[in-house]
This record gives structure tokens, C-alpha cells and sequence, in this order.
């Protein structure tokens, strides 16, 4: 009888071992999964149906749009297992972005850090020329006019510099890239004027069509100095 009574139990826990959902094999066609796949996923861990349902989405989707089709024979747990991999790998992508971005912004900071220290800019005034096509304008130009303070020791040939224009709740509205090509002096002031021609039609442009005194304020910020010398500080990024 004890004989008998292990056997039994020894079928028994090979058949229960053979009867995992993790070991079931994927329908290759979809139209299966309700009947013959939904019973087995019932019986996993809310973690594991998570995978599975995930996997399958990808499989169908990227096989709907030309890619390799989920292969024959696959089963839940081999889906699960190719889902936490593919986590994985996207979590170490975003790692390694989130660390391409600290270093470009920590590197950005300290070129500016560099950069202020050898010149200042103040934003002006900013003001439409209305067009006028017997003068040959076809469209308003919004000109903005920047003060520029040479802080250092050298003779500055050109500048760029990153300018923000917010609304009253400090919330950028807009923000171009400034291209100042002057010759300054060392430890000499000067202004310059650059000029946008706007079109009617384009949301960014409407936006400094309709900037009023008092309703917003700006923030200048030089990115890269070239000085006479041929030589430079910054970055033009």
C-alpha cells in the first residue's frame, strides 16, 4: 500500500508540475487566446499577467506593422521572461539618458558659468516694424534690442546667447536663439538690434504679435563668446 500510495503521489506532482501555466504554449493565432490561453493566465501572479499581456501586445503589434511575428511555440513563461528582458533593457536606455542629460546640462552650466563672466546682456525693448512692400517688406519684422557689456580682457568678435520670453505666471510663452556678430572692445559697452520676420500664420509668431507691455518679462542668457583672436568660450548648443 505505501508503495502504491508514493507512486501516486509521485504521478501526481509530475502531473501537477506539467500542468503550470508558465509551461502552456501561446496560441500563434490570437483568436485562441479567449479559449485556450485565458484559463492558464487566470492562474498566474497579478505581476506575471502584467508581463504576459504585455509581451503579447508587442508580439501582435509589431508583427502588424512588419515585424518578426511572435515565434511558434512560445510559451507564458518564456513570454514573461522575453517581457522582463525587454523592461530591463528600456529602464537601462532611460538610465543612460537621464545620464547623457545631467552631464549635457551640467556641462552647458558650467560653459555658461564661463561665459558670464566675460560678457553681460541685458534685454531692451522690443518693438514691430509694420511691412511695407514699397520699402521691399512683406511682413512685420519683430526687432529686439540687447545691451552688451565686454567683461573681459579681449576683444569679443561675436556672440550667442539663448533668449525667454515669459508670461505673468513666469511660464515660458517663447524663446529663440540669438546670433550677435559684433565687434566690442574690451571692457566696452554696446547695443545691438536683431530683427524676426513674423508670420501671421504661425502659433509662436502670433504669440510676440501679441505681447503687450507689462504682461511679460525675458531672460537673456549668452551661450558662447567668439573673441578676435580666433579663439572661443561656450558652446553654440
Amino acid at each position: 500500500m505505501k508503495k502504491t500510495f508514493v507512486v501516486a503521489v509521485t504521478v501526481a506532482c509530475v502531473l501537477a508540475a506539467c500542468s503550470k501555466p508558465e509551461d502552456s504554449v501561446i496560441p500563434a493565432d490570437p483568436k485562441n487566446w479567449d479559449t485556450q490561453l485565458a484559463p492558464e493566465v487566470k492562474k498566474l501572479s497579478e505581476g506575471d499577467k502584467q508581463l504576459l499581456t504585455g509581451y503579447l501586445m508587442r508580439a501582435k503589434i509589431g508583427e502588424a506593422f512588419g515585424g518578426t511575428p511572435m515565434p511558434v511555440g512560445t510559451t507564458v513563461g518564456q513570454g514573461i521572461e522575453l517581457q522582463k528582458a525587454w523592461i530591463a533593457q528600456r529602464e537601462a536606455q532611460k538610465a543612460e539618458q537621464d545620464r547623457l542629460k545631467k552631464e549635457t546640462e551640467e556641462r552647458k552650466a558650467a560653459a555658461a558659468q564661463e561665459v558670464s563672466k566675460s560678457v553681460v546682456l541685458a534685454y531692451i525693448s522690443q518693438h514691430i516694424q509694420p511691412k511695407d512692400i514699397y520699402a521691399h517688406r512683406f511682413s512685420d519684422i519683430f526687432f529686439v534690442d540687447v545691451a552688451i557689456q565686454n567683461s573681459s580682457a579681449r576683444t569679443i568678435k561675436g556672440i550667442k546667447a539663448d533668449l525667454v520670453f515669459k508670461n505673468t505666471f513666469g511660464e515660458k510663452i517663447y524663446s529663440t536663439g540669438l546670433s550677435i556678430e559684433k565687434t566690442i572692445a574690451p571692457e566696452a559697452r554696446s547695443t545691438w538690434q536683431g530683427g524676426h520676420e513674423l508670420n501671421q500664420f504661425k502659433e509662436s509668431d502670433k504669440t510676440l504679435m501679441n505681447l503687450q507691455e507689462g504682461n511679460f518679462t525675458t531672460e537673456i542668457r549668452p551661450t558662447m563668446v567668439v573673441f578676435a583672436d580666433g579663439t572661443s568660450i561656450g558652446s553654440p548648443d
